[in-house]
């Protein structure tokens, strides 16, 4: 990774928490109310919070899952198998996806996959054993012929806030 993008995710970091505290995340305190800061892998000093001890992915996701259901302009939708994207103009215009009820075409202007599993492209990790990163290894494409990190409309929000109001 290159180190102007280590310096632009450090720099962002301490925001993003404030962001997900005020959310609603349940990080870990000590005594005083401060957070908790541990160290580990490779860092050189105390900068990782958690949630629950090591269930820190599933207390941000429970909050964030909650107000995104929250939220009159998010369409969570679940327990499908996206098989492709529709990009015309080098937008993704939409995706077509399996359901219990057979094929259905999404008309979209973005899309966000959250499959989660990533941890199963390591060879050591904390992950459960079913993680297995299938969506990075799926044969989820384009339509057309261009690379998938090119089609999806990414959002950069200054606050995560701002998207759940």
């Amino acid at each position: 990774m290159r180190r102007s993008c280590r310096k632009r995710i450090l720099a962002a970091a301490p925001a993003a928490i404030e962001d997900l505290i005020r959310l609603g995340a349940p990080f870990d305190r000590d005594g005083e109310g401060k957070l908790l800061l541990g160290l580990e892998a490779a860092h050189s000093r105390r900068r990782i919070v958690h949630a629950g001890g090591d269930g820190s992915g599933r207390e941000i996701m429970r909050v964030l899952t909650e107000l995104a259901r929250e939220t009159p302009s998010i369409t969570v939708i679940e327990r499908i198998a996206a098989r492709r994207l529709i990009v015309e103009d080098n937008a993704v215009t939409g995706v077509l996806a399996n359901t219990h009820c057979g094929p259905v075409l999404f008309d979209c202007d973005r899309v966000v996959i959250a499959t989660g599993g990533i941890g199963g492209l390591y060879q050591y990790g904390t992950n459960p054993a079913g993680s297995l990163a299938r969506a990075l290894r799926s044969r989820l494409r384009p339509a057309q012929s261009w690379p998938i990190w090119n089609s999806f409309s990414f959002i950069r929000p200054l606050s995560m806030e701002n998207h759940f109001h």
